[in-house]
């Protein structure tokens, strides 16, 4: 049990190269579902980032896990850039998302095990 504790601290805090965040919606589904722990692994300068990867990026304040679904250079020099999409929803998202709001890849999941601390920040917006 405590190690289970111990390693459950080390993927939320953040700190090392794997971390794990809650699935707070349903637009993944049905590969991801709203309360799934999902597990990221950090990206780095040599990390590709593909067309079919499940990515965790940040635009205005916001974490979101959706799928690229398309990877092309950016006009304003900032290397490469993604289109990304939900799996459940109609169209892409209506970002440009660049290689700085990437933080990591998914490299994983545990179904379930995030609903309560999802349930809590739902109560708390």
């Amino acid at each position: 049990m405590l190690f289970q504790f111990v390693t459950l601290i080390i993927l939320v805090s953040g700190l090392f190269p794997i971390y794990m965040i809650g699935i707070g919606s349903g637009s993944m589904q049905p590969e991801l579902n709203k309360g799934d722990a999902i597990i990221v692994h950090k990206i780095n300068d040599n990390t590709d980032v593909e067309k079919g990867m499940i990515i965790v990026y940040r635009k205005e304040g916001k974490t979101i896990v959706h799928r690229v679904t398309e990877v092309y250079e950016c006009e304003a020099d900032y290397g490469e850039c993604y289109h990304t999409k939900g799996d459940y929803n109609n169209a892409e998202d209506n970002v440009e998302v660049t290689r700085s709001d990437i933080s990591g890849i998914v490299k994983g999941k545990i179904p379930i095990i995030a609903y309560p601390a999802v349930y809590i920040s739902e109560l708390l917006e």
